[in-house]
């Protein structure tokens, strides 16, 4: 059967009726086993069918049709996240429960610079030391020793 021929007759999973003017429900060949796992036989089902059983089994997306009725009323990331779940399962089995994926990471230390080392460096002067939320402290003064040594 054709696409065309397909217009007005009921999806084979959802018994919508397809329709080539309805994105979800246009008419698509879909293989009922998988490319992916070996198939070969394909079918006429709406859009929306096709594109949720992507590649599960028979067996998988039966079970899938009967833990959610009405599944074509649910939201795009409703339908995804159910569609994944037998999947997660089987991998869960195997592979053991996933690791819980970190949210970001953690906030940054603010820095702290301490103040001996800011310096104000203005164009066409030496750089100077500045002091940031300290009390001032005289400059120490050259001894008088150091003045009284001949070179």
């Amino acid at each position: 059967m054709s696409r065309k021929e397909a217009h007005g007759k009921p999806c084979p999973y959802c018994q919508r009726q397809m329709d080539l003017r309805s994105f979800h429900l246009e008419p698509t060949r879909d293989h009922v086993i998988p490319q992916s796992k070996g198939g070969r036989k394909t079918i006429i089902c709406c859009r929306l069918c096709n594109s949720i059983k992507a590649d599960m089994l028979p067996s998988q997306w039966e079970a899938y049709m009967a833990a959610n009725p009405g599944w074509w009323l649910l939201t795009r990331a409703e339908r995804r996240a159910r569609a994944r779940a037998p999947r997660e399962a089987v991998r869960e089995a195997k592979y053991g429960p996933r690791k819980p994926q970190r949210q970001g990471s953690p906030p940054a230390k603010p820095v702290v610079v301490p103040p001996e080392l800011i310096w104000v460096w203005v164009p066409g002067k030496t750089p100077a030391r500045v002091r940031i939320n300290t009390p001032a402290e005289p400059e120490p003064q050259p001894s008088r020793s150091d003045e009284a040594c001949p070179p």
